[in-house]
């Protein structure tokens, strides 16, 4: 009992603050494809492959005129967003593809991609990411973006990223916690 007890509290903060995020929307203004490190090589990895062949699904399905690609140069040389979309690219050259290129982690994924979306008149977007990303991104995705889905992007279940993904979400809560602690001391002052 003292078992299940303890798991309640260790899970209830993830279902509290990483509600499950709306993931169908008949169509919207762009897809924006998060990034993920490709190899140190510059060849993309799975994720990435999958992303991008989720995204050129929902493009010819017509969910949204534009593929918007985020992701810097985070963990290596090359950049994330250029590397997707040559991989779209060479899929079909007739997609359009805006690329966010300074992006070095998922907040800032969402960030500079408003950027973007408020320049061109973007205000709905359809967001394909790792199934195991997705309530995280949704979490960020709501600081800025009122109307928004959520699409894996069909990865195998792995208990590897379950467990990365599961504990960066406790980091960002306890970036967030800090964030307004901080805000709160010095409104104090």
């Amino acid at each position: 009992m003292i078992y299940l007890i303890l798991l309640m509290l260790v899970l209830l903060p993830i279902f509290i603050y990483y509600p499950k995020p709306k993931q169908n929307m008949d169509h919207a203004d762009c897809i924006l494809v998060l990034g993920c490190p490709t190899h140190e090589d510059g060849s993309l990895c799975q994720t990435q492959i999958r992303r991008c062949k989720k995204a050129i699904d929902l493009w010819y399905k017509q969910k949204a005129p534009l593929i918007m690609i985020s992701g810097g140069k985070a963990h290596n040389a090359t950049c994330e967003a250029e590397a997707m979309a040559e991989y779209i690219h060479q899929s079909d050259p007739q997609i359009p593809i805006l690329m966010e290129t300074k992006a070095m982690n998922t907040y800032d994924n969402f960030k500079y991609s408003k950027q973007l979306c408020d320049q061109r008149q973007i205000h709905s977007i359809i967001v394909v990411t790792s199934t195991s990303h997705c309530r995280r991104s949704a979490y960020f995705a709501r600081k800025f973006f009122d109307e928004f889905a959520m699409i894996g992007d069909d990865e195998p279940f792995s208990l590897k990223k379950r467990t990365r993904e599961f504990f960066a979400k406790y980091n960002t809560l306890y970036c967030e916690i800090k964030i307004k602690l901080k805000k709160n001391r010095g409104s104090q002052h």
